[in-house]
């Protein structure tokens, strides 16, 4: 460990290299950090963190800290920052374990280039509006620690003790990244091949890992299912030691269950096809997507040229990889992969570059490097701009719930008896002048484009985007995602979480539990008007309803 932390602080001492991250920091996550807002699970909390929800979901990194450091009262700046803090710390522990292949002083732009772009790269921000940003900044970190140990299980001078010792701790590392999300399980796969690309493309004459694929192969196999036994384990012990028992009534489910095995043939493709228009055809619209397209482009061209040069099948064969990683998630969840829970794009997006920069500085002249480090420049700028956009956009989210949620209850007060229970029924949606850059009006030439494309394969598969307000495609995920409408039903289908919204805010009025009751407001609702219309507001015998 004494090697690691001299490493990170060579990253950290270097002007350069802290200058430009910090900054590319400040400017990703100034705003976020600065400007509070209450939206999806940050109402519930104590619920994730004290009852045990999010380890009766898999996620038990998290719970299990808050046992030690209190993160379960809801405190923006304070959480926001450290995330931040912990996100420029993962950056750098993934520049260690490239340079265990290149070496730290081979390119110090592309170390930094790589940091800035991937810590900005505005997908990040579908997630990082959710409180504790589900572990992300965390994860990255204990993931890129997890391939240093593996990296030294691979070594060419390691015994067979050494081997299995430092396995079985790149396994430990990986399976408490898995407990703050199972989806970085993608991440180290396919953290695992870049270190196999550069090892074969410029480290070669390092001499000091084992080169065979199957060697790669075989050491990512064992540390995965390793990692998902090891999971499996801890789970077990979590849940039994806090005594957690989530009641049936809740409509929350374990992550990573083989959901495709109850699935028809038909529905499982139809979810690779969807796959391919959030993570492929998404890229004529949504600007992460478009990076990510490009980057799997680099990746691939870079490694059939190098590929051909040295006479390597295996370079193309890894590279391919890249692509198809990612959907193991799809088939072991069932389902096309969230935005939020797709941990591999900042980096895939960032390691293209990166290996593109190292490529251009040791086989083209000078002034290609220089093109290379200004085209940079410009990426990262976008992206920091792209992610403060959809941190502004979270803002005016929570600002319009927020007065939605005041109004209502002033009406209440006015002239209502608030001493009875309230339903709430209805789907709130985020207004489109909020969220308008969130969709493609229909007609315009990116979404012709796409249209073109995605009724090649199925000429009904781009409507499924369509927005239910009629105003266009929708292409992002948690800009169009409504506090309101959520809190409807949230997890056991009442409004309980709408009625936490309310005491963050001040008031405290009882909301229904009764899901008889609810149901029968849920027929009468459907004849009421709907916000902010006279009359979406109506006193029923001992309840009362207000229709969204």
């Amino acid at each position: 460990m004494k090697e690691f932390w001299k490493d990170i602080r060579f990253f950290w001492t270097n002007k350069f290299y802290a200058a430009v991250v910090s900054l590319a920091a400040v400017c990703s996550y100034g705003f976020k950090v600065s400007h509070e807002a209450i939206g999806i699970d940050d109402t519930c909390i104590p619920l994730y963190f004290e009852e045990g929800l999010a380890p009766a979901v898999g996620r038990w990194t998290l719970y299990v800290i808050n046992k030690i450091f209190h993160i379960s009262d809801f405190a923006p700046w304070v959480t926001e920052a450290a995330g931040v803090l912990l996100m420029l710390l993962a950056a750098t522990v993934w520049c260690v374990v490239f340079s265990r292949i290149l070496g730290r002083e081979r390119t110090m732009a592309g170390y930094t280039l790589f940091a800035a772009l991937f810590i900005s790269c505005p997908l990040i921000s579908e997630i990082y509006v959710y409180y504790l940003h589900n572990g992300i900044s965390l994860a990255y970190g204990l993931t890129g620690i997890s391939l240093l140990f593996l990296l030294k299980a691979l070594g060419t001078g390691a015994d067979k003790k050494r081997r299995l010792m430092h396995t079985v701790t790149a396994s430990a590392f990986l399976t408490v990244a898995l407990g703050c999300y199972e989806s970085f399980m993608i991440v180290f796969a396919v953290g695992m091949v870049f270190l196999f690309l550069l090892l074969r493309s410029f480290g070669r004459e390092a001499k000091k890992y084992a080169e065979a694929p199957w060697v790669w192969a075989a050491a990512l196999f064992i540390v995965a299912v390793c990692a998902i036994v090891f999971r499996w384990l801890v789970l077990r012990l979590v849940l039994g030691i806090f005594r957690i028992e989530i009641p049936e009534s809740f409509l929350v489910e374990y992550r990573s269950v083989f959901s495709f095995t109850e699935m028809s043939l038909a529905e499982f493709f139809m979810i690779f096809k969807r796959f391919w228009v959030k993570y492929y055809l998404n890229g004529f619209a949504y600007f992460p997507i478009t990076v990510l397209v490009l980057g799997i482009a680099a990746i691939l061209i870079i490694c059939l040229v190098i590929g051909i040069r040295k006479k390597d099948i295996f370079l193309p064969l890894a590279a391919v990889g890249v692509p198809v990683l990612p959907l193991c998630m799809v088939v072991i969840e069932g389902k096309e992969t969230y935005y939020r829970a797709a941990q591999y794009v900042p980096l895939v997006g960032a390691f293209a570059f990166f290996f593109t920069l190292v490529l251009v500085k040791e086989c083209l002249p000078r002034f290609c490097t220089t093109v290379c480090v200004a085209l940079a420049a410009v990426l990262l700028w976008n992206q920091c701009a792209e992610m403060n956009k959809w941190f502004y956009v979270d803002y005016l989210k929570y600002q319009d719930a927020r007065n939605v949620m005041l109004q209502v209850a002033y009406e209440l007060e006015k002239g209502y008896d608030t001493g009875k229970p309230i339903v709430f029924r209805g789907a709130y949606l985020v207004p489109y002048g909020i969220a308008k850059d969130a969709y493609l009006e229909y007609g315009s030439a990116e979404y012709n484009r796409l249209r073109s494309v995605g009724d090649l394969i199925d000429p009904h598969l781009i409507e499924k985007y369509n927005a239910d307000d009629g105003n266009g495609y929708v292409f992002a995920e948690t800009p169009v995602n409504s506090t309101l409408r959520w809190g409807v039903t949230a997890f056991d289908g009442t409004a309980s979480e709408l009625g936490n919204f309310w005491k963050m805010l001040g008031y405290n009025f009882r909301i229904e539990t009764d899901l008889r009751k609810i149901e029968e407001a849920e027929q009468i609702s459907e004849e009421m008007p709907e916000f902010p219309r006279t009359g979406y507001i109506k006193e029923c015998g001992d309840y009362i309803i207000i229709n969204l």
